[in-house]
């Protein structure tokens, strides 16, 4: 027969135990949370958008040119053309050229400024590089004659995005075709995102299209200069 008392002992023993681990697991959780909150850093809010540091990376060539250290980076540009758009919101188009003088190395493409809508001393600059032009290009003009029968649904938005976060947008808007162009920059030291949109009638998105073109053709006649010397 089971002693009582020594049931209720052993009872006894198996509670005193099961708090120890359960109060050994609250401790060692609440570390590594402390720990896990001291090593991700967040970047400053800015245009309400607070951003983990560690997760933010170079989107493409010409970014990472320009966020290397140790070394002169040599940026050579031409302004393409400014484009006015809504509410005093615009693009600024130019031709760029990345050159890391350690490496011996260049890079190229497009940095596209734009200005914010109801905010044009607000901007933010998305850069373009050299192999993602023609599609831009491409998908400049297919949102331009966005065409409704291209679903089956009652309405229509279509979007297109680069690596480096410039993303073009033909949607409806009371009724009307609207497009807008967002640009994305990525600011060192502190690593901030920062962000501007500009409105376009719709069919400024085939001027747009040109002058994108036109920079490309800027770059490649610099870069035939070059090869040629």
């Amino acid at each position: 027969m089971i002693d009582p008392d020594m049931s209720n002992k052993t009872l006894l023993i198996v509670l005193i135990a099961l708090t120890t681990l359960c109060a050994s697991n609250l401790a060692k959780a609440q570390q590594e949370d402390t720990e896990n909150a001291q090593s991700t850093q967040t970047a400053p809010i800015r245009n309400g958008a607070a951003v983990l540091v560690d997760q933010i990376r170079p989107r493409t060539r010409l970014e990472a040119t320009l966020l290397r250290k140790s070394t002169m980076i040599i940026k050579g540009y031409t302004e393409i053309r400014t484009i006015p758009g809504a509410q005093q919101s615009g693009i600024r188009i130019l031709a760029v050229e990345l050159t890391d003088t350690s490496k011996g190395t260049r890079e190229y493409g497009l940095a596209i400024e734009v200005r914010q809508a109801g905010q044009s001393n607000h901007g933010a600059v998305s850069y373009v590089d050299y192999t993602e032009i023609d599609p831009l290009v491409a998908a400049l003009e297919s949102l331009q004659k966005l065409d409704a029968s291209a679903t089956r649904f009652a309405g229509i938005d279509a979007s297109f995005r680069t690596a480096g976060d410039l993303e073009i947008q033909n949607v409806e808007q009371n009724g009307a075709r609207v497009a807008s162009i967002q640009a994305v920059q990525l600011r060192p030291p502190a690593a901030d995102l920062v962000w501007a949109t500009a409105y376009f009638d719709i069919n400024q998105l085939a001027d747009i299209a040109q002058q994108i073109q036109a920079a490309k053709q800027a770059i490649d006649a610099s870069r035939a200069t070059r090869e040629n010397k």
